[in-house]
C-alpha cells in the first residue's frame, strides 16, 4: 500500500535533481509485485521507481546491461539521495508526519473494510 503523501516528498527531491516522472497512462496500471506488501500494512511505505537514463523495462537483459555501466550510477545516487532527504523531512517535519499518518490510517481502514 503506497503512501501518496510520502511519495510526493520523494518526487519533489528527485525533481530538484532533474528527474522527470512521466504521467501514468490511463488503464495501464502497475502489474508487478513488491516485497513491501506486508510491511506497508503496518507502517506508511513507498516503493518509488527510478530511471537509469535509458529506455528499457526492468528485469530484462537490456536493463541488466544498462545497470552495469558506470555512467548510470548517478541515477541510483539521485534515488538514494531523494530517499534520504525524504526520511530527513519526515523526521524534522511534524506536520508532514501527521499527514502521512492520516493517509495511512484512512487507507488501512478502507483496506480492512
Amino acid at each position: 500500500m503506497h503512501n501518496s503523501t510520502m511519495s510526493s516528498v520523494y518526487r519533489h527531491f528527485s525533481e530538484i535533481e532533474g528527474v522527470y516522472f512521466s504521467i501514468p497512462v490511463p488503464g495501464f496500471g502497475f502489474n508487478g509485485s513488491t516485497d513491501m506488501g506486508n510491511v506497508s500494512l503496518v507502517v506508511p511505505s513507498i516503493h518509488p521507481g527510478y530511471s537509469l537514463g535509458g529506455h528499457c523495462r526492468i528485469h530484462t537483459r537490456d536493463f541488466e546491461e544498462l545497470a552495469g555501466k558506470p555512467e548510470v550510477q548517478q541515477y541510483a545516487l539521485i534515488a538514494a539521495k531523494s530517499m534520504a532527504l525524504t526520511c530527513t523531512e519526515l523526521f524534522l517535519n511534524q506536520d508532514l508526519r501527521e499527514r502521512v499518518k492520516h493517509e495511512f490510517q484512512k487507507r488501512i481502514k478502507e483496506f480492512e473494510d
